[in-house]
């Protein structure tokens, strides 16, 4: 290949012949040509939604980025913006009843944003899709249902308040709370609103913050929603959300320009007081 873009670059061949030349090699296989296409099918991030109002060109820039930084204009996703669908009891998913079936474990999720996963209208990238998947591929001689109740911005005692007057009525086994960055956010940013969809299933009225928000405050909202469930039949799983700057990977350009803008020093300061306090639930 080299020696032919020599000879065609010094007139030693027209162009004509550089281009068979070339068509020959790849016909034999000696040049290999991916499509856009399969190249783009191929990435990992392919099915996210943004991606579907970017060129060819530039879905294949993303994917082959090690440091993906932000692009020089914003992207208008009002077309990819999913529509989240809601079952008559205001949870994501089919439709459930409150008497739960016969040898069955039913899970309910419960978190912010990152569990919600409002992002995603296809269920089965959301956290809920992939557990549900992954378990059912065990095989267990138990059904297993997996239900997300998340609603983006909750803290704690919103989490608490929900499983307290909705989700208990549904007779759980489990419920898992993936939660923390939202209160750590409410102790800095000194914030109470929560955002829940008209069709989530959510409290009549959100109760107000009666204690003042820091890590021992949401230590002994779940040390007591733990002895509650426990006396009846409830098991409670309690885990805290990564963010930028946990964790001992090494951050991207953009994630230390994230983490530096956002104060994730200061947050993560703060966060060993949770994280120590998970261990004493």
């Amino acid at each position: 290949v080299k020696n032919t873009a020599g000879w065609w670059a010094t007139d030693a061949i027209s162009e004509t012949e550089f281009v068979n030349a070339i068509a020959y090699l790849a016909e034999v296989g000696i040049i290999q040509l991916a499509s856009l296409n399969q190249e783009i099918n191929s990435c990992e991030f392919e099915h996210i939604p943004v991606l579907n109002n970017l060129n060819p060109q530039q879905k294949i820039d993303v994917c082959k980025s090690a440091q993906i930084d932000y692009l020089s204009e914003r992207l208008d996703c009002s077309p990819c913006q999913p529509a989240i669908k809601y079952n008559s009891n205001g949870f994501r998913g089919p439709e459930i009843s409150k008497e739960k079936p016969d040898n069955t474990i039913r899970i309910f999720l419960v978190g912010g944003s990152t569990m919600a996963n409002a992002e995603y209208a296809d269920e089965l990238f959301t956290t809920k899709g992939q557990m549900q998947q992954k378990i059912d591929e065990l095989n267990l001689d138990v059904e297993v249902e997996i239900i997300n109740a998340a609603i983006a911005s909750a803290k704690s005692w919103h989490e608490l308040q929900l499983a307290e007057e909705k989700l208990y009525d549904f007779n759980p086994d489990i419920i898992i709370h993936y939660t923390g960055w939202n209160d750590l956010t409410a102790q800095v940013r000194d914030y109470e609103w929560v955002s829940v969809d008209k069709d989530q299933a959510a409290p009549e009225v959100w109760t107000q913050r009666v204690k003042e928000n820091n890590a021992n405050s949401w230590f002994e909202n779940f040390r007591d929603a733990c002895e509650t469930r426990e006396k009846i039949g409830i098991k409670t799983i309690v885990t805290l959300q990564p963010f930028v700057g946990t964790g001992k990977r090494v951050m991207t350009d953009q994630e230390l320009d994230f983490f530096v803008q956002f104060g994730n020093g200061r947050n993560l300061e703060l966060y060993q007081a949770y994280a120590q306090k998970v261990e004493e639930l």
